[in-house]
């Protein structure tokens, strides 16, 4: 999983601006509105009218807030409920019919299955709860209005507030209950579907354990695990298009143990059922239900420290530079060369025992890209080495002390490598400036070289001509797996938070809007928030004059031009009056609103959490405040648009 922003909920808070942005949305929003409806009450009723008319509206606003009761809130909510219960069963009915049919498809085949289920899974949830969410909302008020059964409510003591709080919380609720079956049923539906085992092909005679010499089998194969001693030339049964390695391993207390290999991202627990009696090797094992297939690992990533950024690389010589360019076009990996002094510094904060689960080994994860210059041996893998040393601060000590551990490693490409590093530490040097080195120490992790819980890891690369790609997010620190069911629930709470965002907006529209309206108006408010990153990178490109090569063709009354007349995307366009008028349009006019517009919606891609599901991450607690809080915000935004377009609709029909 590619992890790009890193970024805590009061940084997105304060130093990015969304509150301030929020702040001045809801100011513009408040003026807009006061004048917009002071304009329309003008024209029917006189600006002397209308002034009293705005007054009285907006001042009647704080009482009805402190006089709403519940009882008469959740009474319409019910009723709103009871409406909607016939859409609320077909949407069920449906969502059931397609996990049946989506069993057909989504085996085992892929490498990784658990990231289908995940994904598909998510992906049939989001879009079936957002299109209820909309037809629900976006009917109900409208068609109240339209057969005059809304009278029967405003007649009685129910204030406007109470009726459209009341229909949000109605179908919030409602929508709360489908979402809550759906998780469920999502969730039985993929343990089912990845859950399976495995048995052997054959019986494993005694010439069928090949010994490892030298690291390698007889015939040609590397172990896949160091510890082995024996690997087996008999494979499992192939069940969900997959099959298993297995091999005897010697354990760190001496004993033997029968593992098999990760295959499809799991493995399976292994028992001895029958053993040769002249090699005391198995010759039958049985297999147990997949694990490491639904994780929810806990990074700690590296960040800043003062003026020194989370990552940093040196050349080939050691001077600080941005990498080596291997020519890839996705530019998120960074490279070093191999067999230089060229490194890439990781600094991490917090490292402390409390963190961990447990504190007699550390796990570090490795998710690193290589780039091959020559093919080299193919056995053997591409060889790297990682650094540890503690932090010094030079200021408190009168000559700097570092002390290190190097860690050898055998990087394994498109899936996440673990290396396990025990507590007790040796061969470790201290290097004092000034002074010899000292080597071959014994250090203790968390009390040497952690002691202040910060920490250097550096990343070289042995093998010459060979590069190591690395991003921020390509090493960590593994301080544990939380359960992968409350993982799965804090995903469900993002496309909760979407849907709670889509039913406030077409609340909003259905109190002055008609229902066909309410619905083409929601479905483009939602498109504009998934394209609103891109409008955001257009408009900064366009009005910026900075015509980068993804965003050629111009702002939209251009884009529209060259779709009409054909014309080649990096074709300048043709010197004269349209041209200029095209242009400014585009800087001007258009990409200015449509980028001022960005702002006050949700970027409701945001709001799908899958990746972390898919890739066996614990979802981070920024990005769901993040998420909660804008959708908060959002839906008490358009809920008070919404009342006041709703009391002014009703005083116009008194």
């Amino acid at each position: 999983m590619v992890v790009e922003e890193f970024r805590s909920f009061s940084d997105w808070l304060l130093t990015e601006g969304a509150l301030l942005t929020f702040v001045f949305v809801a100011a513009f929003c408040a003026v807009t509105g006061l004048l917009l409806g002071f304009l329309v009450s003008s024209f029917r009723h006189g600006p002397g009218e209308a002034f009293y008319a705005v007054s009285q509206t907006v001042f009647q606003a704080v009482p009805d807030a402190f006089g709403m009761k519940f009882r008469r809130i959740w009474a319409i909510g019910r009723l709103a409920m009871k409406e909607n219960f016939r859409l609320f069963l077909v949407t069920l009915i449906i969502f059931v019919t397609s996990l049946a049919v989506a069993g057909w498809f989504i085996g085992g085949g892929g490498k990784y299955p658990e990231r289908s289920y995940v994904s598909f899974l998510f992906f049939a949830a989001q879009i079936l709860i957002s299109i209820f969410a909309v037809l629900v909302s976006a009917f109900s008020l409208p068609n109240d209005i339209l057969s005059k059964t809304i009278y029967t409510v405003v007649t009685k003591p129910v204030r406007a507030s109470e009726v459209v709080l009341g229909r949000f919380v109605g179908f919030a609720v409602l929508g709360t209950v489908l979402l809550t079956f759906v998780g469920a049923l999502s969730y039985v539906f993929m343990v089912r579907g990845i859950n399976h085992t495995h048995e052997l092909s054959e019986e494993i005679t005694a010439d069928k354990w090949l010994p490892i010499v030298d690291g390698f089998t007889p015939d040609g194969r590397r172990p896949f695990d160091p510890r082995a001693v024996f690997e087996s030339t008999v494979l499992t049964t192939r069940n969900n298009d997959h099959v298993h390695r297995i091999a005897i391993v010697v354990l760190d207390d001496g004993t033997f143990d029968v593992v098999a290999d990760e295959t499809a991202g799991h493995t399976h627990s292994v028992e001895v059922v029958e053993t040769d009696p002249e090699t005391q090797r198995p010759k039958v094992v049985s297999f147990g239900p997949p694990r490491g297939n639904l994780r929810a690992r806990q990074p700690i990533y590296s960040t800043p420290r003062g003026d020194l950024p989370a990552l940093s690389l040196t050349d080939e010589n050691g001077a600080l530079n941005n990498g080596v360019n291997v020519g890839e076009i996705w530019d998120y990996h960074k490279y070093i060369q191999g067999g230089t002094q060229a490194t890439a510094t990781f600094r991490f904060s917090g490292i402390t025992p409390q963190r961990f689960a447990n504190t007699d080994s550390v796990n570090v994860d490795l998710n690193l890209a290589v780039f091959r210059t020559h093919i080299g041996d193919l056995r053997r893998r591409i060889e790297a080495e990682i650094e540890l040393r503690n932090v010094v601060d030079v200021a408190e000590t009168e000559t700097a002390q570092v002390k290190s551990v190097k860690i050898p490693f055998e990087t394994e490409e498109f899936k996440v490598q673990t290396l396990t590093i025990p507590r007790k530490l040796k061969n470790g040097t201290i290097r004092t400036v000034g002074q010899p080195d000292q080597v071959n120490q014994e250090f203790d992790f968390f009390e040497d070289i952690v002691p202040n819980g910060e920490l250097d890891l550096v990343v070289r690369c042995i093998d010459q001509k060979q590069y190591l790609g690395v991003a921020r997010a390509s090493i960590y620190f593994h301080a544990g797996d939380s359960s992968f069911g409350w993982n799965y629930l804090r995903g469900f709470l993002g496309i909760w938070a979407q849907m709670l965002a889509i039913i406030a907006l077409s609340v909003a529209l259905s109190t002055f809007l008609k229902g066909p309206v309410v619905l083409i108006g929601s479905v483009g408010v939602i498109v504009f928030g998934y394209s609103a990153k891109f409008i955001l990178f257009v408009a900064d490109s366009v009005i910026g004059g900075d015509r980068l090569a993804d965003v050629w063709g111009g702002g939209p009354t251009e884009a529209l031009y060259r779709l009409v007349t054909q014309m080649n995307l990096q074709h300048p366009l043709p010197i004269g009056l349209g041209s200029d008028i095209i242009e400014f349009v585009d800087a001007k006019v258009l990409l200015p609103g449509m980028k001022s517009l960005s702002f006050a919606v949700p970027r409701f891609e945001n709001f799908n959490l899958a990746n972390y599901l898919a890739y066996g991450y614990a979802i981070d607690n920024h990005m769901l405040m993040i998420n909660l809080t804008t959708a908060f915000a959002f839906a008490v935004g358009m809920l008070i648009i919404g009342y006041f377009c709703f009391k002014t609709r009703e005083i116009a029909a008194a």
